[in-house]
């Protein structure tokens, strides 16, 4: 990124904050006491930290400086002006710890499950628990605050700033993540959900308080689907819901200690979005995993030159083939193939040139196959094929076809046509003790046999010695 995109980001990072925190002074603040229940700047300063490091500082300062300054024009100047002063300096310095503490604990973001508690405990709570301390400090010397509420002062606080990062956070990289940006937002998805959250804040907080712990498992089977950024939406839509209820009374959380209520709503909320954020880690873990281990058994069964079966995969195959028909007396057929003086077209015209024949005669073959046929890259220029429910007649005539089309039509590489011969040794099985380990081995020695006879010839065993069947 460029210093001028970056300080455009900041600009409007910088507007942002001003204009959320000012939201939450005026719809998320209990009064009389002037406490905001949920500080997300606190998440959009550690976004603007981490992207452009010690260049936020003057623009957090700015943006905190603007967004309490209506708060405190009642106030004598000089103790509102120190007020201000202060209070900025904590919320410029708290996201600079928070991006510290990340880049120690978390060097990759936060990805995992097992992220989660270091994330809460360093990212959140102890950056944040800094500025509480120091903001708190300020009011009370500053007699703003008397020293009995100290204490509850600075908890709130911390709860309110680590809940704008723990919320902000997430949601910000989930928005900028590619698997995001590749697919639309389903915003019509997220609004039956959305209704259906208010309603139960409503009634909550109205006259069923009881039902306020519907929300955790409805937010925690919305994490199991595919709509990662959707679910962070409605949990955010949800705990500001709640928040704003509670500014006119506790409802499900009213208390004979008002203090106590208070922190068991934030508790309450922040145990809410814990879990579903975890759940949401950890469903997209388990896609990761899914996924990769789908990669890694493509990867394991393909060859990726050709991009067909490789040994790997194509020996329990066989095996299984074999396993079948002795049960069910059904033929099976094996070929093994091997082209002709591979090495000297490899050596005149280069071995990209004969990684480009192999593909064309993979392809060719391919063609030329049942769905049920199994192609195999053996190793090199060899090629196994499979042909389940094939009597040795059949498939001496279908190989024997495959290795007259080559004979005659070659193959056709960049438009240029590619005179190209196979050998080829052909079994087959109808039941008995052999394992698929005989059974390769003797279409092995065939192939051998019709190079030893000459090349571009299939031999079929018709006894137990080798004799030559075609060519």
């Amino acid at each position: 990124m460029t210093v001028k995109s970056d300080n455009l980001w900041l600009l409007v990072a910088a507007l942002l904050y001003f204009l959320v925190g000012r939201a939450g002074m005026s719809l998320l603040s209990l009064q009389p006491e002037n406490l905001t229940l949920l500080w997300l700047p606190a998440g959009i300063g550690v976004l603007m930290w981490e992207r452009c490091g010690w260049r936020a500082f003057p623009w957090l300062l700015a943006a905190s400086f603007a967004a309490n300054v209506s708060d405190t024009l009642a106030n004598e100047w000089r103790s509102a002006l120190q007020y201000l002063a202060v209070s900025a300096l904590a919320d410029g310095l708290m996201p600079w710890l928070a991006v510290l503490m990340l880049r120690r604990h978390l060097p990759e973001g936060l990805h995992t499950v097992k992220g989660m508690f270091p994330f809460v405990l360093s990212v959140c709570m102890v950056p944040t628990a800094f500025s509480a301390v120091v903001i708190t400090l300020n009011l009370a010397l500053g007699s703003d605050l008397a020293w009995s509420d100290a204490a509850q002062t600075a908890r709130m606080l911390l709860m309110a700033d680590s809940l704008g990062i723990l919320l902000v956070y997430p949601f910000y990289h989930a928005c900028v993540a590619p698997a995001t940006r590749a697919k639309r937002i389903d915003v019509m998805w997220a609004l039956i959900p959305a209704v259906l959250i208010l309603e139960v804040i409503y009634l909550s907080f109205s006259s069923m308080p009881g039902l306020i712990h519907l929300i955790t498992p409805f937010l925690l089977y919305l994490a199991l689907t595919d709509k990662t950024l959707e679910t962070l939406g409605l949990l955010l839509v949800t705990v500001i819901a709640i928040l704003y209820n509670s500014t006119t009374g506790l409802g499900p959380f009213a208390v004979l200690n008002p203090d106590e209520g208070l922190f068991l709503l934030m508790t309450y909320i922040f145990v809410l979005a814990l879990i579903t954020l975890s759940m949401l880690l950890h469903k997209q873990e388990l896609e990761t995993s899914t996924n990769s281990r789908d990669l890694w058994r493509r990867r394991a069964g393909i060859d990726e030159l050709t991009g067909i079966s490789n040994r790997y995969i194509f020996m329990p195959i066989l095996e299984a083939e074999v396993e079948r028909t002795r049960r069910h007396k059904r033929p099976v057929s094996l070929a093994m193939l091997d082209i002709d003086n591979f090495k000297a077209i490899n050596d005149s015209r280069g071995h990209l040139f004969g990684d480009k024949v192999l593909k064309a005669l993979a392809r060719m073959m391919q063609s030329e196959m049942r769905s049920i046929d199994v192609l195999c890259r053996f190793g090199g220029e060899e090629f196994c094929l499979l042909l389940p429910e094939t009597s040795l007649p059949f498939g001496s005539h279908v190989m024997e076809r495959l290795r007259d089309k080559l004979d005659n039509e070659g193959i056709v590489i960049e438009g240029e046509q590619i005179g190209l011969t196979i050998s080829i040794g052909l079994v087959s099985f109808n039941g008995g003790d052999e394992t698929y380990e005989s059974l390769l081995k003797r279409a092995d020695q065939l192939l051998y046999a019709a190079k030893r006879g000459g090349r571009n010839l299939l031999m079929v065993e018709t006894s137990p010695d080798l004799s030559k069947a075609a060519g």
